[in-house]
């Protein structure tokens, strides 16, 4: 019994570190998000719209008393103007800014091996589809990009 529970650890010990990922949808497309980097999955909010903004902003909602940037995944990467029907939003943990991602559903965490990401670091295999890994840096950037011109 103790050589099975020895083996055991051993075989945890060997493991290779992981990366976890939520895995998100947006009507028929789905992202992947590390994990540590969502705050939280919020629901039923009222999107407050804004003018003279980029497409993909959706507007704004209001989250204990903050305003937070809505943006529509569809829209910022798949230049698609739909968006989905269902009112959830995932709120990026990110020190300098609040925005998030108006989305259909949250799936599940799915672990990456550290390895495989450096391989392909902004894309990930799930269920033998490669998923677009969503950055809050990259977007950022974006924004910050368009909304100064």
């Amino acid at each position: 019994m103790a050589d099975a529970a020895a083996e055991e650890d051993s075989s945890l010990q060997n493991e290779e570190p992981c990366v976890n990922f939520m895995i998100v949808t947006a009507l028929d497309v789905q992202y992947a998000v590390r994990s540590d980097l969502v705050q939280e999955i919020m629901s039923g909010a009222k999107v407050h719209s804004l003018p003279l903004v980029p497409p993909y902003i959706e507007g704004v909602l209001n989250c204990r008393g903050e305003a937070w940037t809505v943006l529509n995944p569809l829209c910022l990467f798949e230049d698609r103007e739909k968006k989905p029907k269902e009112a959830h939003y995932l709120l990026f943990k990110y020190p300098s800014d609040r925005f998030c991602l108006h989305i259909s559903t949250a799936e599940t965490f799915f672990p990456v091996p550290e390895t495989e990401l450096e391989a392909t670091p902004d894309k990930i295999l799930y269920k033998k589809k490669k998923l677009r890994i969503i950055n809050p840096d990259t977007i950022e950037e974006k924004l910050q990009s368009d909304l100064e011109k």
